[in-house]
């Protein structure tokens, strides 16, 4: 009863680490990344707003009074555009227009076989137009919200800092960046450890009887 207890329990010690890779790529864990404008209220007569490009997707979202820059999906091309108050009617304005450039940059094309096709180049075009009619101004591009790091990296969050200009494109934090440690990374190192002198413990108990 003893030796299947002690098992069991060695059993659970493994499962632990597992479970948590289970999740993601095995030998990776996944790090968000916040983003935050830390002098955004220099601005009063601006919107700030982000929008996540990915294809022919686009994705618009406002950054509040705090400077925070909301999360997407790790693979969008995320940038930040300042848009005179007078001018910006909202989010659900913008993404009409991205919505009603998409579907005018969709082309049919025949053949053999009926294919649906985007035009790429009328679609920057037409976005750099609209964007152009706002005032708008890009101050920040290339911002990330997740990235992939060893398990050998106890990196759990990363903060990104940005201080930014109307007249100035930056795709780099100009902050020193925050990161919080995931000491959940130690049970990758300390439960083998604990398992092997388990298992030693029985075999010498089990030679000894």
């Amino acid at each position: 009863m003893e030796k299947t207890a002690l098992l069991m329990f060695v059993f659970i010690l493994i499962a632990i680490p597992l479970v948590n890779a289970d999740v993601i790529m095995p030998g990776t864990h996944a790090v968000t990344i916040n983003n935050q404008i830390t002098n955004i209220n220099d601005f009063p007569d601006y919107a700030f707003v982000s929008i996540c490009k990915l294809g022919s997707y686009s994705q618009v979202k406002i950054v509040g009074s705090d400077g925070k820059i909301e999360s997407y999906y790790k693979f969008c091309d995320v940038s930040v555009y300042a848009i005179p108050k007078s001018k910006f009617k909202g989010v659900e304005d913008m993404e009409y227009n991205f919505n009603k450039i998409v579907n005018e940059s969709i082309y049919i094309s025949g053949g053999d076989e009926i294919r649906e096709n985007f035009n790429d180049t009328y679609y920057n075009e037409k976005t750099q137009e609209y964007f152009n009619s706002l005032s708008a101004k890009k101050v920040i591009s290339g911002i990330s919200s997740q990235k992939t790091l060893s398990d050998s990296d106890p990196t759990k969050e990363i903060t990104e800092y940005y201080t930014i200009e109307l007249n100035k494109n930056i795709n780099q934090p100009n902050l020193i960046t925050s990161i919080k440690q995931n000491y959940f990374i130690y049970l990758y190192v300390l439960v083998p450890v604990i398992s092997l002198i388990i298992i030693i413990y029985i075999i010498l108990k089990r030679k000894n009887k």
